[in-house]
């Protein structure tokens, strides 16, 4: 354990350390009750080192910069995630209400064809066509 603790203090990069441990394992063999107690003690340092290792201000800084970042990149693209898809919902129900006042039988049918357009600019063709439209099967020729 000495060796391995006197290896990780040497500023060795964790592929060197890995090289040099596989190398001490090959080495030194223990007998499987010496080698689980290493191997326990290992990762209760390896644990303790990431639990404290020391965080530099400008380390903290620059990490709440990236939260504060991300936070709003991911609100601005869910935003104009939730405005196209209200616009596209909008022009659904647009449509199918523009042929039901038009024509007067429900557009329920028509309605569930539409919710699976996603398509906002043949959504605001299609709107207009229900505008012009001579019939209702005229509309759906077109749909």
């Amino acid at each position: 354990m000495q060796l391995i603790r006197l290896i990780r203090g040497r500023g060795f990069t964790k592929k060197h350390i890995a090289e040099l441990l596989r190398f001490i394992d090959w080495v030194l063999t223990l007998p499987a009750e010496l080698e689980q107690q290493l191997t326990d003690t290992v990762e209760k340092e390896e644990e303790g080192m990431k639990r404290n290792k020391y965080v530099t201000s400008w380390e903290r800084i620059g990490e709440a910069k990236g939260l504060e970042k991300g936070l709003e990149q991911g609100l601005e693209q869910g935003l104009e995630q939730g405005l196209e898809q209200g616009q596209i919902r909008s022009l659904q129900t647009t449509i199918a209400d523009t042929l039901e006042l038009r024509f007067g039988t429900k557009a329920e049918a028509i309605l569930a064809k539409l919710n699976h357009l996603n398509d906002a600019a043949f959504l605001r063709t299609l709107q207009r066509h229900a505008v012009i439209c001579k019939s209702m099967d005229e509309f759906v020729s077109q749909l």
